[in-house]
Parts: structure tokens; sequence; C-alpha cells
């Protein structure tokens, strides 16, 4: 604006400058001297930053880059900035509300009832609330519980995974959830994975949290050991002489053997049918 203005008065000085003046050189010398006059207070102007105005961005043409989408984010990290520290995405915790629990202990098969608590599946511990606070207690010191579904109100049988051994004759670790009880039982697991951030800056690809996720997974009983669950082909090998029985069950019934609940319903008729036997 004040240089539309200046321009505008310039011109006038130079019309009336011309009307007084007689001689066509002399004029021409004091044109160039006010021209030059006002084209170095005009950069002057520019350059001089009066205080509270051309120090801020929109005496920088940022307005105008903006509406034009010159400025387009890139995806860069801001010098001096840190980047936001990862969350965390998940739990650890095979259910994350606490339920009351009867515990069963190794030390001479003694009862802890009362408490309210909930299992780290990572560190292998119950976190109990006391009076005192919230307190841990060992895993390998609990041989199992019982705690109340809060979303079916039944009671929930936990057993320590020492209990059982794998087909290599390791003792398993965690725990397990007893879904069905027989000569056969039918046991649920629930492991977890921890997946680092892998966010690349100069990319702009991936997470910067720490992403935590549960899986299930189902074993059935051989005396001692604990196996992994076969699956629909060779489920009904696990069977043995009762198979053409269980396969006319599973037909009668519409099951499938590959959903928990019909799989569970399946380990009890098969019970059923060896509860005579040893």
């Amino acid at each position: 604006m004040w240089r539309g203005r200046g321009s505008l008065a310039t011109v006038q000085v130079f019309q009336y400058i011309r009307l007084l003046c007689s001689h066509y050189n002399e004029c021409m010398k004091i044109q160039v001297l006010l021209l030059t006059s006002f084209i170095a207070i005009g950069v002057h102007a520019q350059q001089a930053s009066p205080a509270g105005q051309n120090s801020y961005l929109h005496n920088y043409n940022i307005i105008e880059r903006l509406g034009s989408g010159q400025l387009v984010s890139q995806g860069g990290i801001i010098p001096g900035i840190a980047a936001p520290p990862p969350e965390v995405v998940g739990d650890v915790y095979l259910y994350p509300n606490y339920r009351i629990t009867t515990f069963q202990l190794y030390n001479n098969d003694k009862l802890v009832e009362g408490f309210a608590a909930r299992f780290d599946i990572r560190s292998n511990e119950f976190d109990l609330i006391t009076k005192q606070g919230i307190r841990t207690l060992r895993g390998d010191l609990v041989k199992s519980i019982v705690w109340i579904d809060s979303t079916s109100q039944q009671p929930q049988v936990m057993v320590n995974g020492r209990e059982f051994v794998n087909e290599s004759n390791v003792p398993h670790s965690g725990f397990f959830q007893i879904l069905a009880e027989g000569n056969m039982m039918l046991l649920k697991k629930t492991e977890i994975t921890v997946k680092d951030p892998d966010f690349h800056p100069a990319l702009n690809v991936g997470s910067r949290d720490i992403r935590i996720s549960k899986k299930q997974f189902l074993f059935y009983t051989k005396g001692n050991k604990a196996v992994p669950w076969p699956g629909r082909k060779e489920g009904m090998k696990v069977f043995e002489t009762k198979a053409d029985q269980v396969k006319e069950f599973i037909k009668v019934n519409g099951l499938d053997i590959n959903k928990e609940g019909h799989l569970r319903a399946l380990i009890d008729f098969y019970n059923s049918l060896t509860s005579g036997a040893d």
C-alpha cells in the first residue's frame, strides 16, 4: 500500500516540476535525483523491519504461499523438535480387568482367597489388589486358580503349564485355561506378541507405537502331555477307537471342530464314551 501511494505522489511531483522548469536538461537532472531518492527510501522501508511488524511470518509471503499450495508437508522432522515417545497399543494381561480369585499354591496346596487379581502373560505374574496397594504374586508359586468370568458369571479354572509336558517332555510355561475335563482335557493358552516401533522417518512409513497382540491356542491332553490340537483334517485320529461315534455325533449336531465351543462339546461327548476306562 505505501509503495502504491508513493508511486502516485512521485508522478504528481514530476508533472509539477516539468511545469516549473524551463530548461529541459535541468529538469531531467532534478527528476533523476528525485527518482533515486524515492527508490532508496522504498528499499530501506522494506528492509528495516519495524518492531512488531516485519518480523512475523505474515510479512514474508507465507500466507500467499500457503494459499497457492506451495507449502506442502513432506513428512520431515523439524530440527529441535523431538518426535513423540512411542505409545503402547494393547496390553499384556490375559484379561485387563481384575477378578475375584482363589489361588491354590504349590506350598502344601495352600489356598489364598478373596483377592481381586489379573494375570500378566509376559511376566508370568499375578497383580493383586491388597490393602497396601498393588502387589505381585509369581506365577511359578501358583498351581491353579479359579476366578469368575465377568461376562458369563461362570467360574474359569486356570492351571500352571508345568503340570503338563510337551511332546519333547519339556514342561509348558505360563497357564492353561481348562475348557473340558475327563480322560481327555481341552486346554486353551493365550500368548502375546510384542512388535517394536518400525517407523522410518525418511520414508514416512511404519508405526511409532509398541504393538501388543494376543492369540489363543488349543491343546488336548494325552496323559500328562498337552499337545496342540491338530485341526479338522487330523482331528479324528485323536479319538482313536471312538472316531466313528464321534463322527456321527458331529454329523447329527452339525458341529465344526475348528470352533472352540463345538470342540468343547465334542470332547465332553468323547469323555462320556470313555468315562469307565482307566
